[in-house]
């Protein structure tokens, strides 16, 4: 090819990247939704065609490329520390001094299990004593987990359908932007998934399995000290086990499963038990790990006129019935019975409520609720973008959930990425609710999405396959001069 030959190629792409990038500017701006389908297909087109690149080279690029999107979301949004990030960010500081007198107050000593975060951050401000610290962290975490949604996927589908789901989620605006806020959801996830790839990955068929699920337990006991997250996945991974026992029943199969699952379980019961006792014997705080308040969450998650968001009404009625001498337990029990003592449908009707406010609500007003009040249709137009990424996401995920049922027995591990989602719904099906608390189930979404690319990619093939096939008997009947 010549030189004026790759000049002209050059400026023909160049022209239609210009091309499509104006028309889906124009097409986004008043149909989100479409504007965000035509960006998915534009990348499942140029995966198609851009396949010279190696897994190890798209995971690096892959971190990259969401690393500069996360600091492009720290550099340009001013995000306040407030509400509960505040205490925990005081709180981390005075960790970094060597100062445990947040111990003494009665968040901590209510939710000791906040401690985890705590620790975490405060370690971070030992080395740098700023919030962007914080936030740059934040960055690298979020990344990584961008990558071990490629990773899982690629496992279980089509290279470009993983990459698909893992670019799809690295411009997911959500979590692209919440590492402006130093919560604990960040962090967490990235331990909770690791453990998941751990358990779901491949490439670990030549290692020991006993000590790979181990190592899976330690993750998960990792992510739950950071935030009690772990029933998402333990249940799944029970339910998991139980029917890979009943396919095959038999006592072999019962001890070959015990002592993988056993020695997940296992290493997260003990390094669980202590880390609490390790916070504890330090003074870092006398309540450990714990959650000496758990029917809190129940209490709000309960109230019907809230729809189970947090408000400040249920801790006032409770004070009210502690002063008549009931135990705080008893109070609390009291008021989740006055909540449910509703009709039926008020009950269905608080359940869809708080399923909305879980997936459909956006959370971006954490990140970017000086950007609401600044320039508010900029932002309703951010968030309607969010929500459309999310609803192709999970259109496509259901759709690779239903073509679950024609894998290999093999991949039956591919049913832990659902229960997660199922796990997610249920557990804050009873108590309360955040679009925030989707953070962690939304990950598997976007890993499952992978499944339904690869369906809408094999359907496209045939269709084209038999448009040209049909083009060229065609073409053999016209008259050759």
């Amino acid at each position: 090819m010549s030189g004026e030959t790759k000049v002209f190629c050059g400026l023909r792409l160049f022209f239609a990247i210009c091309f499509g990038a104006a028309v889906l500017c124009v097409v986004t701006v008043y149909y989100p939704l479409a504007g965000v389908i035509l960006f998915l297909a534009g990348l499942l087109v140029l995966l198609s065609r851009w396949k010279g690149v190696s897994a190890r080279r798209f995971s690096l690029g892959l971190f990259l490329l969401s690393l500069v999107i996360h600091l492009g979301a720290v550099a340009f949004l001013t995000t306040p520390i407030e509400s509960d990030f505040a205490l925990q960010y005081e709180a981390s500081r005075q960790f970094a001094q060597g100062d445990f007198s947040f111990q003494d107050t009665v968040y901590f000593q209510k939710w000791g299990y906040q401690t985890g975060l705590v620790i975490w951050q405060g370690t971070l401000l030992k080395l740098w004593n700023s919030p962007t610290f914080l936030r740059l962290v934040n960055c690298l975490v979020s990344a990584g987990t961008n990558v071990l949604v490629y990773l899982i996927a690629r496992d279980y589908f089509e290279e470009r359908a993983a990459r698909l789901a893992s670019l799809a989620y690295a411009f997911f605006l959500f979590p692209a932007t919440l590492v402006t806020v130093l919560c604990n959801n960040i962090p967490s996830a990235f331990f909770l998934y690791l453990c998941l790839y751990l358990v779901m990955g491949k490439g670990f068929k030549r290692c020991h399995r006993v000590l790979i699920y181990a190592l899976a337990g330690a993750s998960l006991a990792v992510a739950n000290a950071l935030r009690p997250d772990a029933p998402l996945v333990l249940v799944p991974l029970l339910a998991y086990f139980v029917f890979r026992f009943l396919s095959q029943a038999s006592w072999k199969n019962f001890l070959h499963y015990l002592k993988r699952f056993g020695a997940l379980v296992l290493t997260f019961l003990v390094l669980s038990a202590g880390m609490s006792g390790l916070v504890k014997v330090t003074g870092v705080n006398a309540a450990g790990l714990s959650n000496n308040d758990p029917l809190w969450g129940t209490v709000l998650g309960t109230n019907t006129e809230w729809k189970g968001l947090y408000n400040n009404e249920d801790g006032p009625a409770i004070a009210e019935k502690e002063a008549e001498g009931m135990s705080r337990t008893q109070a609390e029990l009291q008021v989740i019975r006055e909540h449910l003592n509703v009709s039926p449908a008020a009950l269905v009707e608080l359940a869809a409520c708080k399923m909305k406010s879980l997936w459909w609500d956006r959370g971006l007003s954490w990140s970017m609720g000086g950007l609401k009040q600044q320039t508010p249709t900029l932002f309703a137009l951010l968030e309607e973008l969010d929500r459309a990424m999310f609803t192709c996401a999970l259109f496509l995920a259901a759709l690779g959930a239903i073509a679950l049922f024609r894998r290999p027995k093999e991949d039956f591990k591919l049913y832990l990425l659902p229960f997660v989602i199922f796990a997610t719904s249920c557990v804050y099906l009873l108590i309360e609710v955040q679009p925030r608390y989707a953070y962690a189930g939304q990950i598997a979404v976007f890993i499952l999405m992978a499944g339904g690319a690869q369906v809408l990619g094999s359907l496209w093939e045939t269709v084209t396959a038999k448009w040209r096939q049909g083009f060229q008997k065609q073409e053999s009947f016209l008259p050759r001069k």
